[in-house]
């Protein structure tokens, strides 16, 4: 699991579907254990209300990688979790 607060602006890609994400500061994670993303995604939360910052939009859970795998084995993919935030007034 890797994470930070970064500010930049990040493209989503959906299926056919380009979007550009509003840039500010976002707090990121990027791991590769998809059945603990809800788990990863209160983890931030409680960063993001230790830290003293406030939600700003919208949670994006994007799949960076996938790779290829056997039918009996779990999913195999790199996925990167951000929260748009910023500093409370």
């Amino acid at each position: 699991m890797l994470g930070g607060i970064h500010g930049y602006t990040a493209t989503f890609v959906g299926p056919g579907v380009v979007e550009n994400l509003p840039a500010g500061m976002h707090i990121c994670l990027c791991a590769d254990d998809f059945s603990k993303e809800a788990e990863y995604g209160n983890f931030l939360l409680n960063v993001i209300e230790k830290s003293g910052l406030v939600i700003a939009g919208d949670y994006v859970c994007e799949v960076v990688e996938e790779f290829p795998g056997f039918d009996a084995a779990p999913r195999s993919l790199f996925f990167n979790i951000q929260i748009p935030v910023q500093k409370s007034t």
